[in-house]
């Protein structure tokens, strides 16, 4: 069974141009300055496949860094998440500021994916 957040979590953390970035399943007691969050927020499962809703939290020192990872590498990175045997179809249905109100305040953006995953 793949577990569509570890799925995605590794897919980016294997990827070149993040490695500058900490990308996980969970935000670390000492959040680093640029970090990635993958969590699974809904979705279903039958016997064969999961589809599950994933939110990607993109951390960064400024609004427009962390927006544009967001655009010009995350997104480019799930758009082919399907290279991997166990990931099929994944949509993005939205990418928006969402400011991580602290304390302190971190600029932060989300992205809301669904992919299709084996079980």
């Amino acid at each position: 069974m793949a577990d569509p957040e570890q799925v995605v979590c590794q897919w980016l953390a294997d990827d070149p141009n993040l490695a500058d970035w900490h990308v996980s399943l969970d935000v670390p007691a000492k959040r680093p300055d640029r970090l990635i969050t993958v969590e699974r927020t809904g979705g279903d499962e039958t016997r064969f496949v999961a589809h599950a809703m994933l939110a990607i939290q993109i951390w960064a020192p400024t609004r427009n860094e962390a927006m544009d990872t967001a655009r010009q590498i995350v997104l480019p990175r799930l758009h082919d998440v399907n290279q991997l045997d166990e990931a099929g179809a994944l949509s993005v249905n939205s990418v928006y500021n969402f400011p991580d109100p602290g304390p302190p305040m971190r600029p932060r953006c989300q992205i809301v994916a669904q992919i299709t995953t084996e079980t």
